[in-house]
């Protein structure tokens, strides 16, 4: 679940909260997909859920400050988050 307030999730095993981050909008354009595909980068490589979660918040959040796809997170945002 996705919101304002933050992302939250549940399995047979695990329920965990990441609240959302604090950024100057200047365009939200795509926010959602670099969500998610932040969120599913760190799920491939067999992240923990909550990290999954916790990188997509950050990228979704830098992508939103800046106009089209020039904060959107880069490979080596995705190597130095899980390495």
């Amino acid at each position: 679940m996705k919101s304002i307030a933050g992302f939250g999730a549940l399995n047979l095993d695990l329920i965990f909260e990441v609240p959302a981050i604090q950024a100057e909008v200047v365009d939200n354009t795509g926010a959602g997909d670099v969500y998610n595909a932040g969120f599913l980068a760190g799920f491939f490589i067999g992240k923990p859920l909550e990290e999954c979660a916790l990188f997509a918040t950050q990228v979704a959040a830098k992508s939103v400050m800046g106009y089209g796809r020039d904060r959107y997170p880069t490979e080596e945002n995705l190597k130095n988050f899980f390495h």
